[in-house]
């Protein structure tokens, strides 16, 4: 007798029924793969029931094993000639259009697309795929506080009167995706109110394994043995990330300690703010070595450099100062915590997010360079003395940034909308 269509299937019947649910698609959108989201894809992976995709420009790092990357070219390039208060819209949808092809080309029909709102978007997606849901990772908006970087180095009119096209693109994908996230409070709170209740908080995920105390591993380039390090870590040595208050703040301390000498991480261009446009160096860093005088066998400009090398930085400093604007919180300052560093950071926004004064960290008012030196005087002269309060930073980061903590937060998030 044949079963009623609504009867319960035989258990190897139904055993068959589950394996055959097709996997949920997961669409990644970045020019740089595989930017933030390295941790989760792999975590995504690891639980399985999802496909992931990887759309970008340019690989920095091949994807976790199962993974699939799509590349794209920009359709046709920005020209110089190109209307310049446009600019900062035509870039991305330049990149989206390119994208958009490549996706096209390879088939895809994703359940969900993930995007980072500053570079790619999903709104030129959304007649594509009417029915997946869209996603996106906001990073930073341009309101008051961001856009007015360092007061020495002042926006021209015409980059004044510009700055409402930088977030014109962000503010078509804040309209068109279902949900998004920022990986801090502050961050979030650069955006409009009006969309904040569609922005949750998500920390990024931090490799803490890497970024741990211990001893060196090897990777670091050859530092005076024995002798207290500073430490400095940035992209590039500029301006927003308070190049030229590191200087200062080392000939301070320098003058003060015959053994300390300072380590420097990051290439010698600027990447955000306005102070080459005041210049004539050749760079921030050129600009500030004439200035500043520290003595030279004491400053070790590593220049660009790995993680590994970095997070061997971390276990031998003394201390790391950190240095900002109003922008978005560098992962410097997290690896250095994550590593059980003391870090000793200006007191702004987007720090708060991360350091409590005293307890997990130390801060100093931004402009108070003396107050900077005393702090790292202090540490110099009293490592143990930080010990507790390195520690309660180790166990903040590995409650907030371990992949165990973050990955699942931000897989839900995508998997469950939210």
């Amino acid at each position: 007798m044949r079963a009623h269509p609504s009867a319960a299937p035989a258990p190897s019947t139904a055993r068959a029924v589950l394996c055959s649910v097709p996997a949920m698609r997961v669409a990644f959108l970045h020019p740089r793969c595989p930017a933030q989201f390295e941790a989760v894809i792999r975590h995504l992976l690891d639980r399985g029931g999802v496909d992931v995709d990887f759309v970008c420009e340019q690989v920095v790092r091949p994807l976790p094993s199962g993974a699939r990357q799509i590349t794209y070219a920009p359709d046709g390039k920005v020209s110089d000639r190109s209307y310049w208060f446009s600019r900062p819209f035509e870039q991305p949808a330049r990149a989206m259009l390119g994208a958009r092809r490549a996706v096209q080309e390879a088939g895809l029909r994703p359940d969900v697309i993930v995007a980072h709102a500053s570079f790619l978007g999903t709104a030129m997606l959304r007649a594509d795929f009417p029915h997946a849901r869209r996603l996106g990772f906001f990073e930073i908006f341009y309101d008051a506080r961001v856009a007015a970087g360092r007061r020495e180095f002042p926006l021209s009119v015409d980059q004044r009167t510009r700055l409402p096209a930088l977030n014109a693109w962000q503010l078509m994908e804040l309209d068109a995706c279902d949900r998004g996230w920022c990986p801090s409070p502050f961050q979030r709170s650069t955006y409009p109110a009006a969309y904040h209740s569609r922005l949750a908080v998500l920390p990024d995920p931090i490799d803490t394994d890497l970024f741990s105390p211990g001893a060196p591993r090897g990777a670091l380039p050859d530092l005076p043995p024995g002798a207290p390090i500073v430490s400095y870590v940035s992209r590039g040595l500029e301006a927003y990330r308070g190049f030229d208050h590191f200087m200062e703040i080392a000939r301070r301390v320098s003058s003060r300690h015959p053994s300390v000498h300072f380590a420097v991480c990051g290439a010698e261009q600027t990447f955000y703010g306005n102070e080459l446009s005041h210049l004539r160096a050749r760079s921030f860093k050129a600009h500030v070595l004439e200035r500043v005088q520290v003595d030279p066998s004491r400053v070790h400009f590593l220049g660009h450099v790995s993680e590994d090398a970095v997070a061997d930085l971390f276990r031998v400093t003394s201390a790391h100062v950190h240095w900002t604007v109003a922008h978005t919180l560098s992962w410097s300052p997290l690896q250095a915590l994550s590593a059980g560093a003391l870090v000793i950071a200006s007191d702004s926004e987007p720090v708060r997010d991360a350091i409590q004064d005293g307890v997990n960290g130390l801060l100093f008012p931004p402009e108070d360079l003396d107050a900077a030196a005393d702090r790292v005087l202090q540490a110099l002269r009293d490592p143990e003395g930080t010990s507790a309060m390195r520690a309660r930073a180790r166990e903040g980061i590995l409650a907030r940034h371990a992949p165990a903590a973050a990955c699942p937060r931000i897989a839900d998030f995508i998997l469950q909308g939210g």
